[in-house]
């Protein structure tokens, strides 16, 4: 019962995002694999889905525009011009939101007060100010701490070895995404 009551019933959105994040991962490797109509209608379908869900998934987009810049197999993609069938499709799937949004100036400011409360969380606590960023920076280090302790015992006492290996566009994409999410927050 609580799985549902927060993940389909208070967190649907946030579900939602995850299912058209790892969806749009999935449709960028069948398009490295096959760069047909076919994929590129997906990858449409899915940025439209993603963005109409929230707009947080917009975040990702930056890392898939610097990929192609190290990636060959990333810019024969990108630089395809069947992407543009992609972005037009994208176009025509959130144009009725964004109308309706730019045309609703309530929700507008309602949209606006929300993210002036969520971005200005500056009060003192002792001699460091919280920001946004330093919050972010607490949780991630209490999130990867025992990760990080874990590892480090296993490493130091050769129960893990680590191997260099050759990167792939996923995991120049990982690389990517992290870092534009750092610059973000």
């Amino acid at each position: 019962p609580v799985f549902i009551d927060f993940n389909f019933r208070r967190l649907s959105h946030t579900s939602m995002i995850c299912f058209f994040s790892v969806s749009l991962y999935y449709v960028f490797s069948l398009l490295i694999v096959s760069k047909s109509y076919k994929n590129y209608i997906l990858f449409g379908v899915i940025l439209a889905g993603g963005i109409l869900t929230k707009y947080n998934f917009l975040l990702i987009l930056p890392a898939f525009g610097i990929i192609a810049l190290f990636d060959v197999e990333a810019k024969q993609v990108l630089w395809n011009r069947k992407i543009l069938l992609s972005v037009l499709l994208t176009c025509v799937l959130i144009s009725p939101h964004l109308y309706w949004l730019f045309e609703n100036k309530e929700y507008l400011l309602l949209l606006k007060e929300s993210m002036e409360v969520k971005t200005k969380s500056n009060t003192l606590r002792g001699v460091v100010i919280i920001t946004p960023f330093f919050s972010f920076l607490k949780s991630f280090i209490n999130l990867i701490a025992l990760s990080i302790l874990l590892f480090s015992i296993a490493y130091f006492r050769k129960g893990v070895v680590l191997k260099s290996i050759s990167r792939d566009w996923f995991s120049k994409l990982f690389i990517i995404q992290l870092s534009v999410t750092i610059l973000i927050f």
